[in-house]
């Protein structure tokens, strides 16, 4: 008999399926003698590549966890991962706390779109990874590093490698 799919390849497909869309209406986007040299379609094609990858990953791991088999120590225990993701099924068929972890997820993205525009990419981006990663589990200094070097990641990333330029708000711009 065999079991249904894992929740994470059920969400790597139902994302990759998204990315798909997604790359298909970048595409979809006419050039324009005023583009510059990334194009209108650039950042959404990246971003349909990210997901893809993601989604991908996702979906490997999960396969790999799935091979694993019943994720059982050596001592005939049930590890504590495993006790993690029984736990987390029952949840998610509940319709309980993993429905709601995802809305704190949702809600975190509905922040970072809200306050960007006025406070600016930089500062923006940084609060969205340090509030995911704090929402994740991680705890004391590393949520700043992880933040401050996320933001710098991203705006390096889009601002001076892709020249894509990224609201400014509050932030200075070094350009």
């Amino acid at each position: 008999m065999t079991s249904p799919l894992h929740k994470d390849t059920v969400f790597g497909l139902l994302t990759l399926a998204v990315a798909v869309a997604y790359y298909l209406m970048a595409t979809a986007i006419p050039e324009t003698v005023l583009g510059d040299a990334v194009g209108a379609a650039g950042l959404p094609m990246l971003y349909a590549y990210t997901l893809g990858a993601l989604s991908l990953v996702l979906i490997a791991r999960s396969s790999r966890q799935r091979a694993a088999g019943s994720g059982h120590g050596g001592s005939g225990q049930p590890s504590a991962v495993s006790n993690r993701h029984d736990e987390a099924r029952h949840s998610a068929a509940d319709g309980g706390p993993s429905l709601l972890r995802a809305a704190g997820v949702v809600a975190l993205g509905v922040v970072y779109i809200v306050i960007v525009p006025w406070v600016g990419y930089m500062p923006g981006i940084a609060v969205l990874i340090g509030a995911t990663a704090y929402y994740e589990g991680m705890h004391g200094r590393r949520v700043a590093i992880v933040a401050v070097c996320g933001a710098v990641f991203f705006w390096v990333l889009f601002v001076r490698v892709l020249g894509i330029a990224q609201p400014a708000g509050l932030w200075p711009s070094f350009d």
